[in-house]
């Protein structure tokens, strides 16, 4: 898991070919008037999908393997729980690949809060758990294919 402000964005793209691509549709548009639900920036290889939703507060903690997530908290601080996938050893329903998504019913290992226009990425060894914050959050997740 990486976590950081979005004007230090460049330490990170040469970890993955699309992150440039990814990055550049984060500083280029006026994420606040975003208004579609989902963004196309280079297919299914990298989409942008727009949550304005009120937050659930802890649930279940989610791991991804095609998708790597970029997610921004655009008007609050999201409160984000995090565990290592392999300390995980409670799953749902196992892998779910039409949804690219495992959920564990482990408690995180701990909580951080993702700032307002800061962002974290999440791996495929990271089990997060996005909008356990309570309060109605307005959120990007960029999703990035890792092949």
């Amino acid at each position: 898991m990486i976590l950081d402000k979005l004007e230090n964005y460049e330490k990170y793209i040469s970890l993955h070919p699309r992150f440039q691509k990814a990055f550049e549709f984060l500083l280029n548009n006026d994420l606040q008037k975003l208004d579609k639900d989902r963004y196309e920036i280079d297919g299914k290889k990298i989409f942008a999908d727009i949550q304005k939703k009120q937050g659930k507060g802890f649930s279940k903690l989610e791991t991804h393997n095609k998708y790597i997530d970029i997610q921004i908290a655009l008007n609050i601080e999201d409160n984000i729980g995090w565990k290592y996938k392999s300390d995980c050893k409670n799953s749902e329903n196992g892998y779910d690949s039409t949804k690219d998504r495992e959920l564990f019913l482990d408690k995180p290992d701990f909580f951080f809060k993702l700032r307002k226009n800061h962002f974290a990425i999440f791996f495929q060894d990271d089990a997060h758990a996005p909008l356990s914050t309570k309060k109605y959050l307005h959120k990007i997740v960029i999703k990035v294919l890792i092949e």
